[in-house]
């Protein structure tokens, strides 16, 4: 069940990305309040660059969340049914203002 979840949410989030991506930089919505420019087309490198970093903090925040379950398991033996804090909330915003507070030298 897991595996099949993080396979769905990696697909969600991958989509929503490439969706705001279109519709700010191609379509110029919310363009001029962010500051960015509309453009026809977008670099060819930047789908599979997108790709790469939202995979990698996928399975990064899989991996949190399964050493989360077995630190959880290890010290009460069982999961007694009870939610764990969901990291993404916390995790997510730090490393996508990281990216994006400076521009890359050139």
């Amino acid at each position: 069940m897991l595996p099949a979840l993080g396979v769905a949410l990696n697909l969600l989030s991958g989509g929503a990305a490439y969706g705001l991506l279109v519709l700010v930089f191609q379509h110029g919505i919310g363009a001029s309040l962010l500051g960015f420019q509309k453009v026809d087309t977008l670099e060819a490198w930047l789908p599979l660059f997108l790709f790469s970093v939202l995979f990698g903090l996928s399975m990064d925040y899989q991996v949190f969340l399964l050493s989360r379950i077995q630190e959880r398991y290890g010290h009460s033996g069982d999961h007694g049914g009870r939610r764990l804090l969901p990291g993404a909330p916390v995790q997510e915003p730090p490393a996508g203002l990281g990216g994006s507070a400076a521009p890359l030298p050139c």
